[in-house]
């Protein structure tokens, strides 16, 4: 939090922030009010104790009297806190007394967002069997699972398809901000989170629909993260849907077969590998009908890397 002048919150809430019980409990017990909020941000002393994972004194406020869904000034309250920091114990024990699982801050985040978002797995399976809405949304359309699939949190993402969160909710793009209009599916696969996109995929998810020219299938054609597939994905949309990938040391066809390592274990007859900037300064193709350039020898070695690959 930025520094502020002296005063601009209460004792309590200083005992809160630094994990003090024996000072709240002083406190509260010499008549401290356990709602008063600080000046600045507007937040009582439970949301401090329950952001720092101090069960005891959050187990003590509410006790007290405190009111479990005070939000601050961003709308944060205890439970999106206690959430978004990964504190499942403050989160079961805020849920235990009725805190409120849909609050939002003003930014839309909810505590399942934050606590995916974060990828705070324990929590978020808490969340989900309190109730949490699973496709409520950020303002910008971004979801759980959305924000799950962009960090690549392959366990959240998982129990959030299970809890039959929506595949092909589109996340708003902004063009000052340089985003685009995208499913969670384009996330998983720009960030090269293979698991992720194996998990929508064969949950049903549409990989053509987001803004033209952003989203799997499209990207496929020009210029993805190196990114591993399943045969049964290739199959089903137009190929080349195995792997593009920027070498990024091409003047050495050792490093051009260590990049090779990590791209798409393909399926033999759909195999389809682009290969930019590799050495020579040419762009190099591999159809699926295994025809080849001049440059056999090379290769001929990418060939035996790719069918190692697929045999893996």
């Amino acid at each position: 939090m930025a520094s502020v002048q002296p005063g601009w919150r209460s004792v309590l809430i200083d005992a809160c922030a630094a994990g003090q019980p024996r000072e709240v409990r002083r406190l509260v017990d010499g008549g401290a009010d356990v709602d008063r909020v600080d000046e600045q941000f507007g937040a009582v002393p439970l949301v401090y104790a329950a952001q720092n994972g101090y069960i005891e004194i959050v187990d003590f406020l509410v006790g007290a009297g405190a009111d479990v869904d005070a939000a601050s000034l961003s709308g944060a309250t205890a439970l999106i806190q206690a959430a978004g920091n990964g504190h499942a114990v403050v989160v079961m024990s805020l849920l235990a007394n009725r805190a409120d699982v849909q609050a939002a801050n003003n930014k839309g985040g909810t505590p399942l967002i934050c606590a995916a978002h974060a990828g705070h797995e324990e929590t978020v399976r808490c969340l989900l069997s309190a109730g949490a809405n699973v496709d409520a949304a950020l303002s910008d359309g971004s979801t759980a699972l959305f924000l799950a699939c962009e960090n690549g949190f392959n366990g959240i993402v998982q129990d959030l398809i299970a809890a039959g969160a929506a595949l092909d909710i589109l996340r708003i793009g902004n063009r000052a901000e340089g985003t685009k209009t995208c499913t969670a599916a384009t996330m998983a696969f720009v960030n090269g989170h293979c698991d992720c996109l194996r998990l929508l995929f064969n949950a049903g998810a549409d990989l053509t629909k987001g803004e033209h020219g952003f989203n799997p299938v499209d990207w496929c054609d020009w210029s993805p993260p190196a990114l591993a597939v399943s045969p049964r994905l290739m199959q089903a949309y137009r190929p080349p849907i195995a792997c593009i990938t920027f070498v990024r040391q091409a003047h050495q066809a050792t490093s051009l077969l260590h990049d090779l390592g990590i791209l798409v274990k393909a399926g033999r007859a759909g195999a389809a590998l682009t290969l930019i900037s590799v050495p020579v300064n040419v762009e190099l193709r591999v159809s699926g009908n295994g025809k080849r350039t001049q440059f056999a020898h090379l290769f001929d070695r990418i060939l035996d890397q790719i069918e190692a690959s697929i045999k893996q």
